[in-house]
């Protein structure tokens, strides 16, 4: 048997640093415990700035690393490139390899003596259903500030229109008007409404699983209770008046109707159906993979067979309905902005920060949905909508687990968890072909 060859004694993160012949840059002491990142930056792939990136770790993450390599590569600079912010940086003159993966430049991080720390994202404050205040524009044409200087000037920095949703924090009095700072710049508060987040959850089936399948939610409007008759019929008596989102059996269906007890019929249009069904075709054993039931409006996720969480989502309506294929999880961000519609056009919306976006294509995601309590009914644009409780449970518990400290990570395509999107036209929809959103996939599509 041939001997193990020994371990490279410059990958041995800090305790490498002690040993003069491995690589290091001069200001790292030996006492560098971790290295603290000092801006929000991509983690690339490879040691070189051309590189495609993994993900994003946040400002003031402390983290660790594996080894170090020298550097001093040049930027590829063209006409295009030229004007972007890592085309005019500096070659770089150490690599990084972080733990778990990727690499940052040197320049990056800054050498710390504490331990490596990071925070998960994104951040919740204690009985807390999301991480920022999140507010509507009121009024079309909202005008909005760089600095308390320009709203006093009154020079505008750009006018948002009803269709952008923003998020705000730290009001401030400015000649007895009150203006809030957000996202997009200082603006009237009095131009904005807060929203307040939906508290449904659906059910962790491995604490609450149900008596048997399938079941449902009853989806009356808000505020409205659903008749329970005791017949299949709207002429029956009313027995009782079940509460909104309540869990209920699926026991029989009949004319319109549907059995949820004994001499307890409600009619089908007012529930949503939670089914089992077959894993899709290329699934590996214990899997992790979501079911959307686009006719239902529920979401299943699964571990091969087994079903660990069911809740009600909307999704896409009318020219915006979600596509039916099977899809592959993609990313992952702790949050993140959306838009759609040309730029300066009427129809443009913006949307900041969105909690818990699980990617699944171009533009598609699995989120949560913080200006809406529609769940249950199709609303989107294409996306699959979720409450704030149900999008952090999915957001956790699909893979990969995001790093503490890293705000997005990119999922290879490979084994990545399956999104199911299916209807009654499509019941085992086809996998959705990646090479035309990322011709360098072609050749491992699922």
């Amino acid at each position: 048997m041939l001997p193990a060859a020994p371990a490279d004694p410059c990958s041995a993160g800090a305790a490498a640093l002690a040993r003069p012949e491995c690589p290091r840059p001069e200001d790292w002491s030996e006492a560098t415990r971790s290295l603290e990142v000092r801006a929000l930056s991509h983690v690339l792939a490879e040691p070189r700035r051309r590189s495609e990136y993994i993900g994003k770790v946040t400002r003031g993450t402390r983290v660790s690393w594996t080894r170090i390599l020298k550097g001093g590569d040049t930027p590829e600079v063209d006409v295009r490139s030229a004007r972007r912010a890592w085309g005019k940086r500096q070659p770089c003159a150490y690599w990084v390899n972080l733990e778990p993966a990727g690499y940052l430049c040197s320049d990056q991080l800054e050498p710390s003596a504490l331990p490596p720390e990071g925070r998960p994202q994104p951040q919740v404050r204690a009985g807390g259903l999301l991480p920022f205040a999140y507010y509507a524009v009121l009024n079309d044409a909202t005008p909005t500030y760089a600095s308390v200087d320009d709203v006093r000037a009154g020079t505008i920095k750009k006018e948002l229109s009803k269709k952008f949703m923003v998020v705000g924090g730290g009001a401030v009095d400015v000649d007895g008007v009150t203006y809030l700072k957000t996202d997009h710049g200082f603006v009237d508060q009095a131009a904005l409404g807060r929203y307040g987040a939906s508290g449904f959850s659906g059910l962790d089936l491995r604490a609450q699983p149900p008596a048997a399948w399938p079941f449902g939610w009853l989806v009356s409007a808000r505020g409205a209770k659903t008749r329970v008759f005791r017949e299949a019929s709207k002429d029956a008596e009313v027995v009782r008046r079940a509460a909104r989102r309540e869990v209920v059996p699926v026991l029989e269906e009949r004319e319109g109707f549907v059995r949820i007890g004994e001499a307890e019929w409600i009619e089908r249009a007012g529930v949503r159906i939670a089914r089992l069904t077959e894993p899709p075709t290329g699934l590996l054993d214990a899997q992790q993979w979501v079911d959307v039931d686009l006719d239902e409006q529920v979401l299943v996720a699964y571990e091969g067979r087994t079903p660990v969480f069911a809740t009600l989502v909307s999704t896409g309506r009318n020219k915006h309905a979600t596509p039916p294929a099977t899809y592959r999880v993609r990313a992952k961000a702790a949050t993140t902005p959306m838009m759609g519609g040309e730029k300066d056009s009427p129809g443009r919306y913006e949307i900041s920060e969105v909690p818990w976006a699980v990617r699944f294509r171009d533009g598609l995601f699995i989120h949560t949905a913080y200006w809406h309590d529609s769940f249950g009914n199709v609303v989107s644009h294409g996306c699959v909508n979720l409450s704030p409780r149900d999008a952090a449970f999915v957001f956790a518990w699909v893979a990969p687990k995001l790093p503490d400290g890293w705000s997005e990570i990119e999922v290879p395509l490979g084994t990545a968890p399956m999104v199911r999107i299916r209807d009654r036209q499509n019941p085992t929809p086809v996998a959705h072909d990646y090479s035309t959103e990322e011709p360098e996939l072609a050749a491992k599509a699922p």
